[in-house]
């Protein structure tokens, strides 16, 4: 009978312990995933910026893909409109779950 109570008074401890580190590591977990959400957030806010502002640059259609500032323009453009469906892609599909 005793060597039963010890037993499981060993096993208790045990669990415990188990369980105390188990709800620390998914605190650090969820504090890592706030933080990268929060970065995800401010990323997707500045490509829609920076998407607004390039469409402010050139709402009078003043760069040309003739000359070098206009390729270099359309590529940056191009470039910063995928980044943006892309963001906007993985922001939805972590809606939809």
């Amino acid at each position: 009978m005793i060597t039963a109570i010890i037993l499981l008074s060993v096993i208790l401890i045990a669990s415990c312990y188990i369980n105390y580190n188990l709800l620390r590591k998914t605190e650090r977990l969820q504090d890592f995933s706030d933080n990268l959400s929060r970065w995800v957030d401010s990323l997707n806010q500045a490509a829609s910026n920076i998407v607004s502002q390039l469409d402010v640059i050139d709402e009078k259609g003043m760069f040309k893909s003739d000359d070098y500032v206009g390729s270099i323009y359309k590529d940056i453009n191009a470039l910063i409109r995928e980044l943006d469906k892309i963001i906007i892609r993985d922001e939805q599909e972590n809606v939809d779950d």
